[in-house]
């Protein structure tokens, strides 16, 4: 790109020793971008085997697999290309959330045309350390954009960006370091990921399906420690609500907030039936006293099934002490807290309310210290 003028709308910063300017264009091998097969035959996508990203799916992180995948014959008969492992892409349309979004690629794959796709030259750029370059000037690509709502950028603005260049051991040494942290996080990510999803199976096995139950009831092992295993119950037994473990008691409450109604069930089953199968439950609670241990579940919109709870012993019977209420935007009236509960009532109730849009811990009362139950 020699003799061309530069595409950056402010200064780059002072240049280090040994550093130098240069534009992407002259980074990377090639500079270009994707192409959507016909979505109205289903021979291009049916049975695909080739990752396919679009922008909504470049999240400034490493792109291991896609939400769709393309076959070979889309990708033949397309204007679709395929990738090397290591190609940075970047979002050139959308709104301020989506357009200079970047992602790097950990194996090949192909993308749609909204996606500018840069193979960096490894012989004079380091893919990792473009990806960080991008990311650090993205104020002055989105002031590049251009558009309404839908802003976007153009393959030749892309290209004629210039950027601060290290030589290449520092290029590697930067892009080292940062990509250990951004790894880090992945990682961790990942992880939470699988115990959310383990968390939900247990408690789905628990809580829902009885499995426990059912397996002592047909004389089988529950294949969990006796100690946990005592606690359930060996039988069920019909209910207006279907079969629950035996021992449960059902009770009405008066309808609360919003004209929704609570059950309450003793014993160690928290959810039964019907309610439970269609996904109408969510919220659970537990009383505090001297008697039997009791839970009550609100009965909330369907579908709205909690999705992230912890699981804790206390007293003699498991109990859910900590779900997720997704009550965000619903209006709060005077006579009821978020949780769904009646402010008078949650005097007796220990609830500890996880928001799962925001990630907050709201706890009501703590009456009792709590034993963590280690789970095998």
């Amino acid at each position: 790109m020699a003799g061309e003028r530069n595409t950056n709308p402010s200064l780059l910063p002072s240049l280090p020793a040994g550093w130098r300017v240069a534009a992407i264009a002259d980074l990377c091998e090639d500079v270009t971008s994707g192409g959507t097969p016909l979505r109205s035959n289903p021979d291009f996508f049916v049975g695909g085997r080739v990752d396919w990203f679009k922008t909504g799916e470049l999240k400034d992180s490493v792109l291991f697999e896609a939400a769709e995948k393309i076959t070979d014959k889309g990708l033949e008969q397309s204007s679709a290309k395929l990738f090397p492992k290591d190609t940075v892409l970047m979002a050139m349309y959308g709104d301020g959330n989506t357009i200079t979004r970047l992602g790097i690629l950990a194996n090949e794959a192909a993308t749609n045309q909204a996606c500018c796709a840069m193979l960096a030259n490894r012989a004079v750029c380091e893919p990792r350390f473009l990806f960080y370059a991008l990311r650090f000037h993205r104020d002055d690509f989105i002031r590049l954009a251009s558009g309404g709502a839908q802003r976007n950028l153009s393959g030749m603005l892309i290209r004629r960006f210039a950027l601060n260049l290290p030589p290449l051991p520092e290029q590697r040494a930067i892009a080292h370091i940062l990509g250990t942290l951004d790894d880090k996080i992945e990682l961790n990510r990942r992880m939470n990921e699988t115990l959310e999803a383990m968390a939900r199976a247990l408690f789905k096995s628990w809580f829902v399906d009885f499995d426990p139950v059912r397996a002592k009831a047909e004389g089988r092992s529950p294949g969990l420690p006796k100690p946990l295993a005592d606690l359930f119950p060996d039988s069920f037994e019909e209910s207006e609500l279907g079969e629950i473990p035996k021992g449960n008691q059902i009770h009405r409450r008066p309808r609360g907030c919003g004209g929704r109604h609570h059950t309450e069930h003793q014993g160690a089953g928290l959810l039964g039936g019907r309610d439970a199968r269609m996904g109408h439950t969510q919220g659970l609670v537990r009383t505090i006293g001297s008697g039997p241990t009791q839970y009550r579940t609100a009965d909330h919109r369907r579908g709205a099934v909690a999705d992230r709870f912890r699981i804790a012993a206390e007293g003699n019977r498991p109990s859910v002490i900590e779900s997720p209420n997704r009550l965000l935007g619903r209006r709060r009236d005077s006579g009821c807290d978020q949780s769904g509960l009646h402010r008078d009532d949650a005097q007796d109730w220990n609830v500890e309310h996880l928001s799962a849009s925001l990630g907050q811990r709201r706890t009501r009362r703590d009456r009792q210290p709590r034993e963590r139950l280690d789970l095998p």
